[in-house]
């Protein structure tokens, strides 16, 4: 009599992010509750790194990202112990939950999913997963001796039905703009192995934060696949900072219940994931919205993301993004017809003022005019000739940590920076800085920072387009001394 046949099974994997529990209620751990498990259809939950074991390794793993390449290893091993033929893969994650998934799906294109025989102790097992991710995915080695689970092997497309990602970011290990410190813990180890998407995944969704600001929060977009290349793929960029797109418990849920509603419908309908409490929140595309970092977020290099301009038709901005922009003041992003110039108004106090403009590639001028005010004394926006007096010991002290800075730079990488320096060594200080929020990862993670241009020194030739702001030339730390405004022309040639 011929063994009956076991049903296939959608097995799904959802990854959290930093410190986050089930009782943080991002999106992740949400849908991972709402998910129902049955004959049919299994779940599995992981904390966020640095979620678990004792304070000090919280903490490290948290604040570094440790741990990270361990996730991954153990969300294959779980599908390895778990996965029959004929299943097929789900992956949800968030933030560096976000990291672990992709990471997943790269390791599983890439070295298969190892089958271990019942009697396998659980160190061998380790041993064997370790193994196939330092080199079989990472070092792209070919290992012998091993046995694949039937149809999912190297040779073979992995089984990823949906990949699902809120705001994957780059954070990981020391952030670059730390310099020296950034050397402690291998770039190699933590960071990204391949941005790209593996080809493996039939159906891809991220969503994607417009407004964080935080600077070792970069976002790992995926390039748009050649077509063909999956059954589906959508990449799409939401209202709200990290924690409103992938849901944080000390944020309010207006916002990110959009996404969470976003990524629960498009895994329906790609997979038909099964759910035991169906996702029907709306959301309201008019919530709150965070002001910005703030403590020690606020002095370590925060800026703008590069997104696209939020307007009627844009492919990649989620329409309720369009609506906060029809009924407030939102990113209005207005642009600038060819020959022609416009102002803005720059308070000398905003370290990121919008400009209320997206510049597209090409030719512009950046003009100035009128005064600001720092340490009692008054500049034009070309910045201070001489100091006043009582700026002397805080613009003293930049000069030297910008002599660091510059040294730390030719040491390690090009984005250390020095909270109390200048953020433009090559302007003068309180000088009006235009910058273009047109930045973008490196093959190797690395984050190249956007268009910058000292106001008054001539034209700019833009690479990619963004959204303009400015501001006058301080150190992170000196922007609450400040006061006055400024003009800006800009002019398109």
């Amino acid at each position: 009599m011929a063994a009956t046949a076991l049903p296939p099974r959608r097995l799904v994997i959802c990854c959290d992010g930093t410190w986050d529990t089930p009782s943080d209620r991002t999106n992740v751990s949400l849908l991972a509750d709402a998910l129902r498990t049955d004959e049919t259809q299994l779940v599995q939950y992981f904390p966020g790194v640095g979620a678990d074991g004792d304070p000090v390794s919280r903490v490290l793993e948290g604040a570094l990202g440790l741990g990270l390449n361990r996730r991954v290893r153990e969300a294959y091993s779980w599908l390895a112990e778990t996965w029959r033929p004929g299943d097929e893969v789900v992956l949800l994650g968030f933030s560096r939950g976000a990291f672990t998934v992709r990471s997943l799906a790269g390791m599983l294109a890439a070295t298969g999913l190892v089958a271990f025989a019942p009697d396998t102790s659980r160190r061998e097992r380790n041993r064997v997963v370790r193994r196939l991710f330092l080199d079989g995915y990472q070092r792209g080695e070919r290992l012998a001796g091993l046995t694949y689970a039937p149809g999912f092997s190297p040779d073979d497309d992995a089984p990823i039905a949906f990949l699902g990602v809120f705001d994957t970011v780059g954070a990981l290990g020391v952030p670059r703009t730390f310099g020296l410190l950034s050397t402690l813990v291998s770039r190699r180890v933590q960071g990204f192995h391949d941005l790209t998407l593996a080809p493996d995944v039939r159906h891809a969704r991220q969503a994607l934060a417009l407004d964080e600001r935080r600077g070792p929060f970069v976002p790992a977009v995926w390039a748009d696949p050649a077509p063909g290349e999956h059954r589906s793929f959508a990449q799409q960029w939401f209202v709200g900072t990290h924690g409103d797109v992938g849901g944080s418990h000390d944020r309010p849920r207006a916002l990110s219940d959009i996404t969470l509603r976003w990524m629960a419908d498009e895994a329906t309908a790609a997979v038909g994931l099964t759910w035991d409490s169906p996702v029907t929140t709306t959301g309201d595309p008019l919530g709150p919205l965070d002001p910005g970092p703030r403590g020690l977020w606020s002095v370590l290099s925060p800026q703008p993301r590069s997104v696209p301009r939020v307007v009627e038709g844009a492919p990649d901005v989620h329409p309720s993004a369009v609506a906060r922009r029809a009924a407030t003041t939102y990113r209005p992003g207005r642009l600038v017809p060819a020959g022609s110039a416009v102002s803005a108004v720059v308070p000398a106090d905003e370290p990121w003022a919008e400009c209320g403009l997206y510049l597209e590639a090409g030719r512009w001028t950046f003009a100035a005019s009128g005064s600001w005010t720092d340490h009692g004394g008054s500049t034009p926006p070309d910045g201070f000739r001489r100091w006043p007096l009582r700026a002397w010991p805080d613009y003293a002290a930049g000069a030297v940590l910008d002599g660091y800075r510059r040294l730390v730079r030719r040491l390690t990488t090009r984005l250390a920076e020095a909270p109390g320096a200048p953020r433009d060594g090559d302007a003068r200080r309180m000088g009006m800085v235009a910058a273009v929020a047109n930045a973008r990862l490196d093959p190797d993670g690395a984050l190249t920072r956007g268009t910058t241009a000292v106001v008054g020194t001539g034209a700019v030739d833009l690479p990619r387009p963004g959204y303009l702001y400015a501001y006058a030339n301080d150190s992170w730390l000196g922007y609450r001394g400040n006061s006055g405004a400024a003009t800006l022309v800009v002019g398109r040639g």
